[in-house]
């Protein structure tokens, strides 16, 4: 894995920024309303918001659900602590899944967005970069211009 500290920290930075500037650019590109929006479960509607798709909160608690039991698995704990801890990460992701709906702030599917972007985006920068190989990461480049990420890897 990760060679210091510092290097699992930024690693994390990244992949989190990545994850985060994702759903940021589908939100704005997706623009779909929000259950309250419009009178979803048959309530009143309110005030207009159009950045419903994919869920944020659905993609950050995934995300770190995904990346934590992959650090877990790479630990020397036992195995009963690794899976029950596992399971509290997982069954709090899909809590906060469950009362983004049940609050009205997103439709079933904007949280199963969500929920894919965070686990694809942490699995994807452990097996890039994390996964055992240490000449791995030098075929990683992250840049970031005016308006954009540019994620780049050569083979």
């Amino acid at each position: 894995f990760c060679q210091s500290k510092w290097e699992r920290l930024g690693f994390t930075a990244l992949s989190f920024f990545t994850q985060a500037q994702l759903t940021n650019v589908l939100k704005n590109n997706v623009t779909r309303a929000r259950p309250f929006s419009v009178g979803f479960n048959g309530g009143e509607a309110g005030p207009p918001s159009v950045d419903s798709m994919p869920s944020a909160h659905s993609a950050n608690s995934f995300f770190g659900a995904s990346l934590s039991s992959k650090h877990l698995d790479d630990t020397t704990w036992p195995l009963i602590m690794k899976r029950s801890l596992q399971t509290a990460l997982w069954g709090g992701a899909v809590a906060v899944g469950l009362a983004r709906i049940e609050a009205g702030m997103h439709y079933p599917t904007d949280v199963l967005a969500g929920a894919a972007i965070g686990n694809f985006v942490a699995s994807f920068f452990y097996n890039l970069y994390a996964a055992r190989n240490p000449k791995t990461a030098e075929n990683l480049e992250v840049g970031v211009t005016e308006n954009q990420l540019v994620l780049k890897y050569s083979f």
